[in-house]
Parts: structure tokens; C-alpha cells; sequence
């Protein structure tokens, strides 16, 4: 009975692996927009760029699901990396995930665009495909960088959005 069990089990984490559910999503077919920015670890001694920064803040939070039929993608991103402060003066603020608390971290405030996209094919059902996307200004962020316990640099930034407004596709 056990080794039923056991089968099961290897068959089940072998089934998920090769399932189409997890197939890379087709962004340009189903949002006619481009990809999700990719993370690629950053690891090195002095805390990121700015440009480094926004790109570890993009590629955390963009994401898109087939599921929900949404693509969130972020545009027009400033980000100002200010001086090292204590891991506790930004912990009680951010969720820093496997965050080192020995080291300093440092805090980030920017802007940005929320590009907000749903499937083309849903918004053909409701009008027009050709405008699925709408975008939301976020005009103050503030958000922090820290370094994890396995070396890799890791950004966030986040804010209060404005109205949604219809927008061109993100490129």
C-alpha cells in the first residue's frame, strides 16, 4: 500500500512537470504586448545602480497569467537608490524575503505606469481588442533594496495608483 502511494506521488511531480498548464504563456498572442521582464540574479559587493535597481523592482513585479486572463507590466519607471540605512529602520515597512539582516539596505522612491492588460480575446468580447490595456500612474513609490542571504540583490518599490486611463500597449 505504501509503495501505491509512493508511485503516485513521483507520478503526480512528474505529470505537473510536462503539464501544458505550465507551458511558457504566449504573451504577443494573448496580450499582443511584449514579455514580463526576467530576473537574472545580481550579485556583487556595492548595492545596485539605479538602472539596476529598476530592473530587479520591473522584473519582480511584472507578471503575466493565462488564469486570470491579466498582464500586469510596469512603464515609464524612475528609481533613485538613496544612502545605506539600518535593516531595521525598513523592516517593520517592506517584506523582505530571506533578507541577510546583517547587512544595510537601502531605500528607493521613484514613479511609475501600472500597464494593466487583459486577454485580447476577452476584450473583443467586450468591445474592441485593440484596447485591452489601461495604465494607472503611480507618482510617489517608495520601496527598499536588500541583499539575501544567499548574496543576490533584490529590489521593491510600490505606491498609491491614480485613476486607471485607457493607454497604448507597453512595448
Amino acid at each position: 500500500m505504501a509503495r501505491g502511494k509512493l508511485v503516485s506521488t513521483i507520478c503526480l511531480a512528474g505529470c505537473l512537470i510536462g503539464s501544458p498548464a505550465l507551458a511558457q504563456v504566449d504573451v504577443a498572442k494573448t496580450w499582443g504586448t511584449r514579455s514580463p521582464m526576467v530576473c537574472t540574479p545580481l550579485k556583487q559587493k556595492n548595492p545596485p545602480t539605479a538602472a539596476q535597481a529598476a530592473k530587479l523592482v520591473q522584473c519582480a513585479r511584472e507578471n503575466a497569467s493565462e488564469a486570470s486572463g491579466e498582464l500586469w507590466l510596469m512603464q515609464d519607471l524612475k528609481v533613485e537608490v538613496g544612502k545605506a540605512m539600518s535593516f531595521l529602520v525598513a523592516y517593520d515597512q517592506y517584506i523582505m524575503a530571506a533578507a541577510d539582516t546583517t547587512k544595510r539596505v537601502y531605500p528607493l522612491r521613484g514613479s511609475f505606469d501600472w500597464a494593466i492588460c487583459i486577454s485580447m480575446r476577452d476584450a473583443g468580447i467586450y468591445g474592441n481588442p485593440n484596447e485591452n490595456c489601461k495604465a494607472s500612474r503611480v507618482p510617489t513609490a517608495s520601496g527598499v533594496c536588500w541583499q539575501t542571504t544567499f548574496g543576490d540583490w533584490k529590489c521593491t518599490l510600490t505606491g498609491a495608483a491614480e485613476a486607471r486611463r485607457p493607454t497604448k500597449r507597453p512595448l
